[in-house]
């Protein structure tokens, strides 16, 4: 099963979740993606697919030691799941890296 197929899975996995039953986490989540020269067009496709998920708030396509950038807002739980069973269960991601926000401006 190719990246895409399972990213799509993944969106629909936590389509429609219910709100968060606490005030929700806001963090970003970096993504380092293992993909070659002629693949590198799949971060967009990867990314946008992200973004379809509710919690998923912005996605980013960037240059860098980071591929994908995304915003999340949602239950600290939620984000746990996300990232380490949905996320690192992709083989083309290598690493990831996630920011809490704790104070905002």
């Amino acid at each position: 099963m190719g990246v895409l197929e399972r990213v799509r899975k993944m969106v629909q996995l936590y389509k429609g979740m219910k709100p968060p039953k606490e005030e929700p986490v806001k963090a970003f989540i970096l993504i380092s993606m293992r993909l070659g020269k002629k693949e590198r067009k799949r971060e967009i496709d990867i990314a946008r697919e992200l973004s379809k998920i509710e919690f998923v708030k912005k996605a980013w396509v960037v240059a860098g030691e980071w591929d994908i950038i995304l915003y999340v807002e949602t239950e600290m739980s939620v984000i746990s799941d996300f990232v380490l069973k949905k996320l690192r269960e992709i083989a083309e991601i290598e690493k990831t890296e996630t920011i809490f926000i704790f104070e905002e401006f």
